[in-house]
């Protein structure tokens, strides 16, 4: 079993964040505007899913991932001590989105076929479909082996979340594929599922935190938490 130095971790990622607090408060602003504020404001353009929407989510993501995969490329620099005197680098990975989008759709994949056999194996049901789902929905009571499967289908979707969270950092630090990144991510985080579910409970409640402040404290919480696990990824999974 590895372990992580929690305080130090923290500590760490404090010092880098004062040292570098200017560009990682605008990538906090960046961050809030275009994954919470403008997407509000856009999808109240549209009167419902139609052609039209689906483009324009596409589009967007699309342009999130890149400015995300380019966060996270300066991200890793700052850990490595490498001062960040441009903000055109964040948009210099738009290369990488395909990648990473086929990346996430392996995950979602897997975690889907997962949710499917839970279902067949928990839901007393044969086979998976609309009727038996909407039957099962349907009824006044929960199962005690639908509650158990959930319980478990939960508790293997943060296990597999945990473990393949870092494949975008090998996408851009390591040139891989999707395939390799997410193995290396699966492989590197061998022992260290309970120090990453521990670290990340702390950082959701330091979210929640900035939530509780009007929403403003996203700003500092949001890239700070980025920071860490980050500097998780320079000190304890990459070469």
């Amino acid at each position: 079993m590895r372990s992580i130095n929690k305080r130090e971790l923290f500590i760490q990622a404090w010092d880098l964040f004062k040292g570098n607090a200017q560009f990682l408060i605008n990538v906090g602003i960046l961050i809030f505007l275009i994954q919470m504020l403008i997407p509000n404001l856009l999808d109240s353009l549209f009167d419902g899913m139609n052609l039209q929407y689906l483009l324009y989510r596409f589009t967007y993501l699309l342009l999130v991932t890149g400015i995300t995969l380019g966060v996270t490329s300066q991200l890793i620099k700052i850990t490595r001590l490498v001062i960040i005197d441009s903000y055109n680098d964040i948009f210099n990975y738009f290369h990488k989105v395909a990648t990473s989008v086929m990346g996430s759709v392996l995950i979602a994949l897997a975690l889907g076929v997962l949710a499917l056999i839970f279902l067949i194996l928990f839901a007393g049901i044969s086979s998976v479909n609309i009727e038996s789902l909407e039957q099962m929905a349907s009824g006044d009571e929960i199962s005690a082996p639908l509650m158990i499967g959930f319980m478990g289908y939960v508790v293997v979707l943060t296990y597999l979340t945990l473990k393949t969270n870092f494949f975008t950092y090998f996408i851009i630090d390591k040139d891989m594929g999707a395939i390799e990144a997410l193995s290396e991510s699966l492989t590197r985080t061998t022992g260290l599922e309970f120090e990453l579910f521990t670290i990340y409970a702390i950082l959701a409640l330091l979210n929640l935190i900035g939530v509780l402040l009007f929403g403003i404290g996203l700003l500092f919480t949001i890239p700070y938490s980025w920071l860490v696990i980050s500097v998780i990824y320079t000190r304890h999974l990459s070469d």
